[in-house]
């Protein structure tokens, strides 16, 4: 079943811990635990705690991808793609082509790579990114195996 608090903390992890960021090329604006403030025009980015980042990522991630229904680590790899591709997107993985029903971890990872790879062919300028997302799904699998030993 789920782990919910190791799950989060891994991906807020990912998605830039307790650092707070205002870089003028960053379009979120002051960011803190992946909290972006263009999006959370009511919250005070620069004093957030990790327990309110939580709550954000539980109310907006978590509950909306359906992580609580789903076995681990995929769980894990539902949520941190839905932090970071939004909940839809996460949700629609699951639901992929490719994937054999149901789907085990290494099959989201694949299908998440091939979203990252045809969204580059689609928008060459996200290139960029591809080497950061890429990696993001290596250390998912990672961390994935290394909580099945």
């Amino acid at each position: 079943m789920a782990e919910r608090d190791r799950d989060l903390a891994w991906t807020i992890a990912r998605e830039g811990g307790a650092t707070f960021t205002n870089y003028a090329w960053d379009p979120g604006g002051p960011t803190k635990y992946g909290i972006a403030g263009k999006y959370h025009p009511g919250v005070d980015i620069e004093h957030l705690t990790l327990p309110a980042a939580e709550a954000i990522y539980v109310k907006e991630y978590w509950t909306p991808a359906g992580c609580d229904a789903l076995p681990e680590p995929l769980a894990l790899n539902v949520c941190d793609a839905a932090a970071n591709l939004g909940v839809k997107r996460a949700r629609g993985l699951l639901a992929a082509p490719r994937l054999v029903v149901p789907a085990t971890t290494d099959d989201y990872l694949w299908a998440r790579v091939a979203y990252y790879v045809d969204l580059v062919v689609r928008h060459p300028e996200k290139r960029v990114s591809l080497a950061g997302w890429i990696e993001r799904c290596l250390l998912a699998r990672q961390e994935s195996a290394r909580r099945a030993a």
